[in-house]
């Protein structure tokens, strides 16, 4: 199949019928133009629902026709596309406990009528009928993704936001990684580091396409963490911290995108033992609130993920206090509380500058970063000599479950 930009193409009747087989059965497809034969007479009625006796006659005469197998955006293959769509999002809202039924169960919107308006889009609804054709590793991270996205949007306006502008931010979770479709990064790799820019790359695909404006720049640094939302660390929770849809878009579906991915490196889902799970919730949270600290991220998105995982209020705290011993190094940047989250000592990353918090006794040989907190702002630190620093006497105690 080809999915050009609103367009759904079939390369061949194999592949029609291969596609058929996929999404309920022939009776839901149609061509968008009539299928002449080489006299111009009509063979099969643009719009009219296919049939396997109708398919067979094309098939008969595939190798002496030159057919163009365009097929229309029909109801039944639209109402088909939001039934699957919709069982992958009734799925994860069997989960009562996660933060994505929370947000999307408590507020006044349906997320499958946001569903159904994003699928209208007929750009957006080809994407996803070769999402579901062709059933990429990557797709249930794209479905995690634009559901908390809406979500966290929701709270972040509270109950101020438009049908058109939760459609935006749905569509927009769904296509973060669009450059991932067809490759095999996302069974390789567990993360994916700043340095490798598939964000950029995915926005340039989707820019030319008839999607909604600001769909597309949402995302065009949805795998970057940038020190950008500082301003936002003492904002209040309404609609006037960022200025459009799309700010407030692409800080959303940053976030979402770092939670999900460390849940995936993190192996969270996949453990079988609670404890280690409830742990590895702990650790991620704890990266959540230290980058926000740092100023990576906006401060009033992570508070929703504070209000609700309550009961892990020290861990914020903690990541809270790590952050501001660090950003109290007389250089801003060379202090690094280590190893994270269960930080005993504070490395200096640069011996060079003067420094009279520096112990150059000691030093400290790291052989290889511990620092998952550090992962994706391209802070990395190197295996090598690094030598202390006064400020861990002001370390704190971790908390006792993490």
């Amino acid at each position: 199949m080809l999915y050009e930009d609103g367009l759904l193409v079939a390369e061949s009747i194999a592949d029609l019928v291969a596609f058929a087989d996929k999404m309920g059965g022939l009776e839901k497809l149609a061509f968008k133009e009539p299928i002449l034969d080489d006299k111009k007479k009509v063979l099969v009625q643009s719009g009219r629902a296919l049939s396997p006796s109708v398919v067979n006659q094309l098939g008969a005469r595939e190798k002496q026709l030159q057919l163009s197998l365009v097929l229309a955006n029909t109801g039944e293959l639209r109402t088909i596309v939001g039934q699957r769509l919709g069982n992958e999002i009734q799925k994860r809202l069997s989960s009562e406990a996660s933060l994505t039924t929370s947000l999307l169960k408590q507020k006044n919107f349906d997320i499958f009528t946001v569903m159904r308006a994003a699928l209208s889009n007929d750009s957006f609804f080809t994407i996803v009928c070769r999402m579901l054709n062709e059933e990429p590793a990557i797709f249930g991270h794209l479905i995690d993704v634009a559901m908390l996205a809406v979500g966290l949007y929701a709270e972040a306006r509270l109950g101020q936001a438009q049908q058109g502008e939760l459609s935006a931010i749905f569509q927009a979770g769904m296509l973060h990684d669009y450059e991932l479709l067809t490759s095999s990064l996302w069974q390789d790799r567990d993360s994916f580091p700043a340095e490798d820019e598939h964000d950029r790359r995915s926005y340039a695909l989707l820019a030319p396409k008839n999607l909604p404006q600001g769909v597309a720049e949402m995302i065009k640094t949805s795998n970057q963490l940038e020190a950008k939302f500082t301003h936002t660390k003492d904002a209040k929770i309404n609609d006037r911290w960022y200025n459009n849809t799309v700010e407030l878009g692409g800080a959303v579906i940053n976030l979402c995108e770092f939670f999900f991915t460390a849940l995936r490196e993190y192996n969270t889902k996949d453990t079988g033992h609670e404890n280690e799970g409830k742990s590895e919730m702990q650790e991620i949270l704890y990266l959540l609130a230290y980058q926000a600290s740092m100023g990576f991220f906006p401060r009033p998105l992570v508070f929703i993920f504070e209000r609700h995982f309550e009961k892990y209020a020290k861990i914020f705290a903690y990541a809270d206090t790590i952050a501001k011993l660090e950003k109290s190094c007389k250089y801003q940047i060379l202090a690094l509380a280590y190893p994270k989250p269960r930080s005993v000592q504070v490395i200096c990353r640069d011996q060079n500058p003067p420094c009279p918090l520096r112990i150059s006794t000691s030093p400290l040989n790291i052989i290889q970063n511990l620092n998952k907190s550090v992962t994706r702002t391209g802070k990395v630190l190197k295996p090598g000599w690094y030598f202390k620093c006064k400020l861990s006497d002001e370390l704190p105690y971790p908390p006792f479950d993490l």
